[in-house]
């Protein structure tokens, strides 16, 4: 599960097994994130006003996740990646989907380009 607010837009995007899903989180302003490990029903957001169900938001979208095109410089291999190549590959995977939202323009050029920057200095 990954998932990522966008509060300039009022968005909110997560993703579990490959399928991303927009939400409208109204005025709901998410600054919290709660996820107990392994069970995937069991995330919680808080807003301003404490506990925010996921229920209560509106869909804007809901769309498989993109496969990686062919000729990706992302690493594939049959044996299990080190901590380094999963680190990259999910960073790219990361970018890749702000590249989706940019495209949907739920995200400005300038939070796109800074986003991108942040995860790029982490390679």
């Amino acid at each position: 599960m990954r998932y990522a607010v966008f509060p300039q837009h009022r968005r909110l995007a997560i993703e579990v097994g490959g399928k991303t899903t927009i939400y409208d989180t109204a005025g709901h302003q998410i600054s919290g994130f709660g996820q107990q490990q392994g069970d995937v029903g069991s995330l919680t957001l808080t807003g301003q006003n404490g506990l925010v169900h996921l229920a209560d938001l509106s869909v804007v979208s809901s769309e498989p996740a993109q496969a990686a095109p062919q000729g990706s410089s992302l690493p594939t291999t049959s044996r299990a990646p080190n901590a380094a190549q999963a680190s990259d590959g999910t960073i790219f995977a990361k970018i890749e989907g702000l590249a989706d939202l940019h495209a949907k323009n739920l995200l400005s050029d300038e939070e796109y380009h800074a986003k991108k920057a942040e995860l790029l200095a982490r390679i």
